[in-house]
C-alpha cells in the first residue's frame, strides 16, 4: 500500500509551482496556494488529519473536476481530485480535499 501524502508533504511547496500531468506527454504547472489542516472529528479507522489545498493555474487551461497526477518533490506522484472553484485575474482556482 502505498502512503497517503499529509499536510506536511505539501508545507514546503506553498506558493510554488507543482506539475501535474493532464495527459501522459503533456503537464502543466499549478501554483500551491493555501495548505491548511481542518477541523478533526474523530471516528474509528482515522488514520490522519484532513487537510485542505488551494491551487491557481493559468488561464490557458482549465481543469476539468476529476483525478490528476501530481509530482510532489520527495515524496512521489500523487493522484489528487481537484475540484474548479472559479477564477479571477491570475488565472483559475482548484481546490483538493484530503479527509
Amino acid at each position: 500500500m502505498t502512503a497517503l501524502p499529509t499536510l506536511d508533504c505539501f508545507l514546503p511547496w506553498l506558493n510554488q509551482a507543482l506539475t501535474v500531468r493532464i495527459a501522459p506527454d503533456l503537464a502543466v504547472p499549478l501554483v500551491l496556494t493555501k495548505a491548511e489542516a481542518l477541523e478533526v472529528v474523530e471516528y474509528p479507522g482515522r488514520t490522519f488529519d484532513p487537510f485542505d489545498l488551494r491551487f491557481r493555474g493559468a488561464h490557458q487551461v482549465f481543469l476539468d473536476q476529476g483525478i490528476y497526477p501530481f509530482e510532489i518533490p520527495s515524496f512521489g506522484l500523487v493522484d489528487i481530485f481537484l475540484v474548479p472553484l472559479g477564477h479571477d485575474d491570475l488565472g483559475y482556482i482548484y481546490q483538493a480535499v484530503f479527509h
